[in-house]
């Protein structure tokens, strides 16, 4: 009997290793004065994604992206910051369903020093329209 999600095993090749790469320019608008922040953040990313289990129908159930992710502050870095910096990213997402993912972004920073000293942890719930 079939289950929901199967693992990925050794000889299996239906899910090859893909690239990923992207380029953001991070500048946000504060929404009680309406006005841009001063800080602004150009991240490049760049690295490689694996499913490991995927549902019956063939789509992804988790999987797992590495990065390297190259930050440059150009505009207001904050006093002591250094304004280029390159850091290992991870993120692991669950997709209960097609058109939602939850992904957990973990990020080595020994600088900013949020979780366990030198770990920056983020999760989201996306959702994606149907198809």
């Amino acid at each position: 009997m079939a289950g929901p999600v199967r693992c990925l095993r050794a000889q299996d090749t239906t899910k090859p290793w893909d690239f990923y790469a992207g380029l953001f320019y991070n500048f946000k608008t504060d929404t009680v004065l309406k006005q841009t922040f001063r800080r602004e953040i150009a991240s490049f990313k760049f690295g490689v994604n694996k499913v490991f289990a995927e549902r019956s129908d063939g789509s992804p159930f988790f999987e797992v992206l590495g990065t390297a992710e190259i930050d440059d502050v150009t505009r207001d870095a904050y006093k002591g910051e250094n304004q280029f910096t390159i850091l290992p990213d991870f993120t692991f997402t669950i997709k209960p369903t097609k058109s939602i993912s939850i992904p957990l972004e973990i990020k080595y920073d020994p600088k900013q020093k949020n979780f366990l000293g030198f770990l920056n942890v983020k999760w989201d719930i996306l959702t994606s329209p149907s198809k």
